[in-house]
């Protein structure tokens, strides 16, 4: 048995609709269905949900189908903290790749700005070449912006 027939065993010992299910997850219907009948696969965030939702539910035994269905007593509770640990950790991840990302974004802009000063730079070497060249010309040729006194 696997984790998705696992999963099918515990919504039937709910006694509940696979649209309640979802509803409860804050999900929709067609989800849970295509998780069930296996076309799509739920991801970490779906199984947090449900071991939030579902504190007596042993993670063990979804997942791996070691244990009992069902935690005793005060068992559930250190499974609800360490889900939220998890959690946690998960959204540290995410932030984690936020920054990575805006990182490479902002690496790629400097990169451009590197392009775009060169550039400038060379322009501007080429003007200043242009102008030492205008003032070799005209300091040999005399200065055609002065007047000449007759």
């Amino acid at each position: 048995m696997d984790y998705i027939e696992r999963l099918a065993m515990f919504i039937r010992s709910l006694a509940i609709t696979q649209r309640n299910f979802a509803l409860r997850l804050g999900i929709k219907q067609q989800t849970v269905s295509a998780y069930l009948t296996k076309k799509s696969t739920p991801n970490m965030d779906f199984f947090v949900k449900v071991l939030e939702l579902y504190p007596e539910l042993n993670p063990e035994w979804i997942i791996d189908g070691k244990g009992e269905m069902l935690l005793k007593g005060n068992q559930s509770t250190n499974i609800h903290e360490e889900v939220n640990l998890n959690k946690s950790s998960i959204n540290n991840l995410k932030n984690d790749d936020e920054m990575l990302r805006r990182i490479e974004q902002l690496e790629r802009n400097n990169r451009e700005l590197k392009e775009t000063i060169g550039d400038k730079n060379e322009l501007l070497n080429f003007y200043r070449k242009k102008c030492d060249d205008l003032e070799k010309k005209t300091a040999g040729n005399g200065d055609p912006t002065q007047s000449k006194s007759a």
